[in-house]
């Protein structure tokens, strides 16, 4: 989990030095001398004050309105906590749910929530690949069709198969719902920190959207996903099913 992490981080750290947002040069410099200062303590394997520190740009950038500061600092939080915790998984999920809520309803804001939404997306699923055997025989539970009760029930290791998969679902279409938003924001603001890949395939990916799309569709080519389903469903979608014999 931690180097699929580490890949988040990289992959999505472009919000904080690129994104387009209106910001003074004192702010740059702030925020670049603390991750300068986060990356030497994270080198030292100091991860606890490099989390101490993430989590004080965090509480600026929200007080500044900074999106791509936020966001970065959301994924390196995450990132330091798996180190601390062997067991992150519940709080990981938590904190990704709580930082997308707390994510203004504004377009500034819609490229930082999409990104955050494919990360749950994406840590949701790594937790149920690695208890899969697990999770296969346990129960379906019967709170987790209540929506009210599953609200309120952010441990991540009471969750079934079926929620697990539903949240992952959920929060994959999440990351694109904003479409108008991402389709206008371009991926080479990112080049910086994304891996390049060949030509050919970087042609594919112009905006935001592309790229979180084809992670979208990465989860939903896995057939696992529709494993609780069963194989020949039927519903009552026919009023002949109805008629007189």
């Amino acid at each position: 989990m931690k180097n699929s992490l580490f890949l988040l981080t990289f992959l999505f750290a472009g919000f904080a030095t690129f994104a387009q947002q209106p910001r003074t040069p004192a702010m740059i410099q702030t925020y670049f001398s603390d991750w300068k200062r986060i990356d030497s303590l994270a080198a030292k394997r100091l991860y606890k004050s490099a989390l101490e520190r993430v989590v004080a740009v965090y509480a600026r950038a929200k007080t500044d309105a900074n999106f791509p500061q936020l966001i970065r600092a959301s994924l390196q939080r995450a990132v330091f906590s798996t180190f601390l915790d062997d067991d992150a998984y519940p709080r990981l999920v938590a904190s990704l749910q709580t930082d997308i809520a707390q994510l203004p309803e504004r377009p500034s804001a819609e490229p930082a929530k999409a990104v955050l939404n494919s990360v749950l997306g994406e840590v949701v699923w790594q937790y149920y690949q690695q208890n899969r055997y697990q999770l296969m025989n346990r129960a379906t539970v019967a709170d987790d069709a209540n929506p009210a009760k599953s609200a309120t029930d952010t441990d991540i290791r009471t969750w079934d198969a079926k929620r697990l998969v539903g949240v992952t679902t959920d929060a994959y279409i999440n990351s694109l719902k904003a479409d108008k938003t991402l389709l206008i924001t371009p991926i080479g603001s990112f080049s910086a920190v994304i891996d390049r890949g060949d030509a050919a395939a970087r042609a594919l990916r112009p905006t935001l959207f592309d790229l979180l799309a084809h992670r979208a569709i990465a989860f939903y080519q896995n057939t696992e996903a529709d494993m609780s389903r069963p194989i020949f469903r039927f519903d009552l979608d026919q009023p002949a099913y109805f008629a007189d014999a």
